[in-house]
């Protein structure tokens, strides 16, 4: 199959082009005006949308134990054009969690990576959390971080997870942090306390990310830069953020990005199983939220926030429309440097030749017409 678009993403630029797709492919990139079978005109062809953090949305949460929630989740996610993701969990007690993971781990294992957007594991999140900074995730079932508790949740889940959040101050002497980064897992600063010599030990340990920047964290003080200030100056540190406006503001997005730069940030949605419904009161894992006419997700009665519903076409669009970060820097941020995070950008998050086919077509407002799941056009589920 060859299809074309005069706005296809190759490397660092949109350009006129045809993609050649044979055996689950990129065989070939051709000048425009090659003959192909589908013409997308002025769409943009872009490689499909990697989302490291996602609990689930339309009415489906991938910690589920039905047997179609993860099923629902996968499918939906095509019509925002998200063609990988970490099923993330949520900081439950320690044996229902096990539970839990090992009915999520079979799913993965099981899952058809032609039929829907393919999960690449599981992003932890939680119970290795501080109980201050735990947002809406349940305080009464966080535990200290240990490498034996890490590996019981890594045996459940038949060895699947690929990403583990951690309030570095709770790790003693930093031992699951570089046990994480020994086993090539990636840790993740996050739902902490932490210092700024607390957060600068975590990433010498090995931390690589910092999760939904500025959420669950302490605010900048100036004689205590703490994990976001630390997260600022370093050089290596990735963040990743929710492009909302509701968790942080488009100034703040302005300000990681002249610091950061766009290569050290990735977008994510940490939307939950409110996406996609009407608004109302919902229950997550026993907690009652509320969502809100402002898209919003609060605790019913704290008011704190949980999650989000952002979809991840809507976080590129976001960004791209209300931001400095430029347009086709924000398409690699949904895609080549979440894979590079994950050491999978040899395969995924280009559109180049031996690369996956997961592709993303979208029309001039960002919205997605197509999904492509290793070179087959997929049904949207909207």
């Amino acid at each position: 199959m060859l299809i074309k678009s005069s706005k296809v993403l190759i490397k660092d630029k949109l350009q006129p082009a045809v993609l050649e797709i044979e055996n689950r492919k990129v065989k070939f990139v051709h000048n425009s005006k090659y003959k192909c079978d589908i013409d997308y005109g002025d769409s943009f062809i872009v490689p499909g949308f990697i989302d490291l953090h996602i609990h689930g949305g339309y009415d489906a949460d991938v910690l589920d134990d039905n047997a179609n929630s993860f099923e629902r989740v996968r499918q939906h996610l095509l019509s925002e054009g998200t063609t990988s993701f970490l099923a993330t969990s949520t900081t439950l007690k320690k044996d229902e969690l096990i539970k839990r993971l090992k009915t999520l781990g079979h799913k993965i294992r099981d899952q058809n990576i032609d039929s829907g957007s393919n999960c690449l594991g599981i992003h932890l999140e939680g119970p290795f959390i501080n109980p201050q900074y735990a947002g809406a995730q349940n305080r009464e079932s966080i535990i200290t971080p240990t490498i034996e508790d890490f590996k019981s949740f890594n045996d459940a889940s038949s060895n699947t997870i690929k990403r583990v959040t951690i309030a570095p101050e709770k790790d003693s002497n930093l031992l699951l942090i570089r046990y994480l980064h020994d086993h090539k897992i990636l840790v993740s600063m996050g739902h902490s306390g932490a210092s700024f010599q607390d957060a600068k030990n975590g990433e010498t340990a090995g931390a690589k990310l910092v999760t939904h920047m500025f959420n669950g964290m302490p605010q900048i003080h100036h004689r205590e830069l703490a994990l976001s200030g630390y997260a600022l100056l370093s050089d290596s540190l990735v963040c990743e953020f929710i492009a909302d406006g509701i968790h942080i503001n488009f100034n703040t997005v302005n300000l990681l990005n002249k610091i950061k730069t766009s290569k050290k940030l990735i977008l994510i949605t940490d939307s939950n199983r409110t996406k996609g419904l009407p608004l109302g009161e919902y229950e997550l894992h026993g907690r009652q939220v509320q969502l809100n006419v402002d898209g919003s997700v609060r605790l019913k009665k704290a008011g704190t926030l949980a999650g989000s519903i952002l979809k991840m076409n809507h976080a590129v669009k976001n960004v791209i429309q209300n931001s400095s970060i430029e347009q086709v820097e924000a398409f690699k941020m949904a895609s080549l440097y979440p894979a590079q995070l994950l050491n999978i950008s040899n395969s995924k998050g280009r559109l180049d030749q031996g690369y996956d086919a997961d592709i993303t077509i979208l029309d001039s407002n960002y919205e997605v017409t197509e999904t492509f799941i290793h070179g087959k056009r997929m049904e949207q589920n909207k």
